[in-house]
């Protein structure tokens, strides 16, 4: 009968597997914390689409819509007989938004960006911030809305 030699790991194994860890976790370490000015641009690109797809859906559906924007979010409302109602969910942004708009329409701290059949709307600038300083902007002459500041 033969004995069977059980081996187990060698030394310099196990030194190897060490070092390959620790590599690994010290790049975990060095991961780049999150950006403000990224995040900022990030969220200026999601409102500057859905703007986009809310204006589509005005002109196609022949309807009044409204993108409703308070300092933490906005979504979207429908005006109906009874007046407007939102639907959707809130887009929620890390950042603190800031509307600047003529034409404004505002009720307890909502501003209402108005998009009705036609394909113009009221000129805007949408200010995205952070403690105060403006980080990135969507911004319209009425009839094109892009990336700012």
């Amino acid at each position: 009968m033969r004995a069977r030699h059980v081996r187990g790991f060698t030394l310099l194994e196990l030194l190897l597997v060490l070092a390959v860890l620790g590599v690994v976790i010290g790049m975990a370490g060095l991961a780049p914390a999150r950006n403000p000015q990224r995040l900022a641009v990030q969220e200026a690109q999601l409102f500057l689409q859905f703007f986009e797809h809310v204006r589509e859906q005005a002109v196609l559906q022949g309807q009044t819509l409204a993108i409703q924007l308070d300092e933490h979010g906005y979504r979207l409302s429908r005006l109906t007989q009874q007046g407007w109602h939102a639907s959707g969910k809130v887009q929620s942004s890390e950042l603190l938004l800031r509307l600047k708009l003529d034409d404004a329409q505002a009720s307890d701290d909502l501003a209402r960006l108005v998009l009705a059949g036609d394909e113009e709307h009221a000129p805007f600038t949408l200010y995205f911030s952070q403690a105060g300083e403006p980080l990135a902007c969507v911004f319209s002459d009425g009839l094109n809305a892009q990336l700012g500041c």
